[in-house]
């Protein structure tokens, strides 16, 4: 597994075993975000793990780093998960940049 897909994962896995206390912290409004945002990081997950990475693609790197910077500022945000709205943005943020580096995957 490269460490673009390690990257991939480590953000698919932090919503995969935080959902639970995520969605006890919601209100409905809030828990159909993490619903729409939880459906598309496990298909980006699934849709993108079968395929390469060009190491040496600067746009792949500098999106790697953004979404290592971003799954860092979401663990941080679940540790202290006093304003689940931002939580939220943070967990957008993330499949944001985790859709973008998948995009830039070649199929095997």
């Amino acid at each position: 597994m490269t460490d673009v897909q390690q990257t991939l994962l480590a953000t698919y896995k932090t919503l995969q075993l935080q959902e639970g206390m995520l969605r006890a912290a919601c209100s409905i409004e809030q828990a159909k975000v993490l619903d729409e945002n939880y459906s598309a990081a496990r298909k980006a997950y699934w849709e993108y793990m079968d395929r390469a990475f060009q190491n040496n693609d600067a746009e792949v790197e500098a999106l790697a780093v953004q979404l290592n910077a971003v799954n860092g500022e979401l663990s941080h945000s679940l540790e202290q998960l006093n304003n689940i709205n931002k939580v939220l943005e943070k967990i957008s943020a993330a499949l944001a940049l985790g859709i973008k580096l998948a995009a830039r995957a070649a199929v095997l």
